[in-house]
């Protein structure tokens, strides 16, 4: 068994939900499942390889709250300074990115690369100390000096990639999008008098001779381009729930607690399956006009639970999207994964990657038009943790190398106001983070958002639930609260509609 051994602080402390997030990443970017232990003195990380890897890490900053950071490689076996190996992965971090963009044209601040050398300083007076305490202070000042200079980098490529979308009409547009609100008193955030249809709608009223007038509208201004809407809120003489674009889905949640009770009433698999086709056929049998997309399936993991296991998940999947080509529907599509980052297998016994499971579906020839990554942020070991702005860039990239446009499909808690668990006794339910402020956490999106939207292959960002109290697996996740008032959250999603 593979040991990393790293002396801690004197003043170090390890949460049990921090200690719940250490895993080891090696050169194939899955993270594996760990053995952490801690005696006050010396963390072990072990895992059942010898091979060297990273080791990710929940740290609390000063400025940002608590990030999860890493090692560079390391050897097995071996005996480390915690606190002078995080600071050594932060920085060679910083260092390559700043590299990379600097030889693409990026202007970047003077301020930046100070930081980043005094960062450097810091780390290699501490390497030749010998003194404990200084070693542990200096280290901690090169993290948080490095880290300011990756926010200072990263705010920086977003504005920059902002002006010139802002400046360049032919650059596809980032779209923002959100779940429906349940309640009818706010389709006032949604509605306008004239109405925007989808690419395909305004071709074929073209091709038609139609007019136009009345139906292009111009929701520059407004926080959201799209809603999403469950199936069952369309058909019959209902109202349509908006006259926006629509996303209708997911016809299936394959995350744990995520399923439709009519689902989970069923007798076996082959009872869900024909009730999921069937909403499926009927749904599309009588689309709206106004609908964008499809989202067909959300939470795929590479895990499977007691109502669905993963065979059947794959099942499902690809019996959705061929259901697809054997309607010819023209109507984009979308299939989601949860932990893009595969966290989940750091506390898992089996199961693969996500990007794994989205490679099998492509190899077996289906085709979708976008790949959702699912991020409930700060949720705790079973939600994503917050990463440096970097991370995010490499996880896009990564996922990018299918060649199929992603949205981010995002949720995180805000406006925590009690202890869910102490109230609900439900072990679905995810307690949100206590390591980062409101404040920080909406800090983090308005310098990672930009960025996302300067990816090529991330076509938009989809907020995941409208109310606080719409999914109570995610308490405090909402866009307003549960008396329906807006949060900062929902402000903060404003301005940055704006800035693109």
């Amino acid at each position: 068994m593979g040991e990393f051994r790293f002396r801690t602080p004197n003043d170090w402390q390890l949460p049990n939900e921090v200690a719940a997030t250490i895993h080891i990443v090696g050169l194939d970017g899955i993270p594996w499942p760990c053995k952490v232990d801690w005696d006050d003195t010396t963390l072990t990380v072990s895992r059942n390889r010898e091979e060297s890897g990273r080791t990710f890490i929940g740290y609390q900053t000063e400025k940002f709250g608590r990030l999860m950071v890493c090692t560079g490689s390391l050897l097995a076996d071996h005996d480390y300074d915690l606190l002078l190996e995080l600071a050594r992965g932060t920085l060679n971090r910083a260092r390559n990115q700043i590299s990379n963009w600097d030889e693409g044209g990026l202007t970047i601040k003077a301020d930046v690369h100070q930081k980043i050398l005094k960062a450097t300083k810091h780390l290699g007076t501490a390497l030749m100390s010998r003194n404990v305490g200084q070693r542990d202070d200096l280290a901690r000042e090169s993290i948080e000096l490095t880290l300011e200079a990756v926010f200072e980098l990263s705010q920086a490529f977003g504005d920059q990639v902002a002006g010139y979308r802002q400046s360049h009409a032919g650059v596809e547009r980032f779209w923002v999008a959100c779940t429906a609100p349940s309640n009818p008193a706010y389709d006032g955030y949604f509605e306008q008098e004239t109405q925007v249809v989808p690419p395909g709608a305004k071709r074929a009223a073209e091709e038609n001779a139609e007019p136009l007038d009345g139906l292009l509208g111009d929701f520059s201004g407004e926080p959201f381009d799209q809603v999403r809407v469950k199936p069952t809120q369309l058909g019959g003489d209902q109202p349509l729930p908006t006259q926006r674009p629509m996303i209708v889905g997911p016809f299936l949640d394959t995350s744990a607690g995520g399923m439709e009770e009519r689902l989970v009433e069923c007798d076996d698999f082959r009872a869900r399956r024909a009730l999921v086709l069937n909403t499926m056929r009927n749904t599309v049998d009588s689309l709206p006009p106004n609908v964008s997309m499809l989202h067909l399936v959300s939470g795929i993991n590479g895990l499977g639970h007691r109502h669905l296991n993963y065979a059947q998940q794959l099942q499902l999947t690809v019996d959705m999207l061929s259901l697809r080509e054997e309607m010819e529907l023209q109507t984009p599509t979308m299939i989601s994964f949860d932990f893009p980052w595969a966290e989940r297998l750091a506390g898992a016994v089996g199961g693969i990657h996500p990007l794994q499971v989205a490679d099998s579906l492509l190899r077996q020839g289906v085709r979708t038009s976008y790949l959702g990554l699912e991020m409930n942020l700060d949720y705790g070991t079973t939600g994503s943790a917050f990463r440096d702005p970097l991370q995010w860039i490499d996880l896009v990239d990564v996922w990018a190398q299918l060649s199929v446009p992603l949205v981010l499909c995002l949720r995180m808690p805000s406006g925590v106001s009690s202890n869910v668990l102490g109230q609900n006794k439900n072990r679905l339910v995810c307690q949100p983070g206590d390591g980062m402020t409101d404040q920080q956490r909406i800090k983090m999106l308005q310098t990672v958002l930009p960025m996302m939207a300067a990816r090529p292959m991330v076509a938009g960002l989809m907020w995941q639930q409208w109310r606080d109290d719409d999914d109570m697996r995610f308490p405090f996740g909402g866009l307003v609260s549960g008396e329906e008032a807006e949060k900062p959250i929902f402000e903060m999603l404003r301005q940055f509609r704006k800035t693109i």
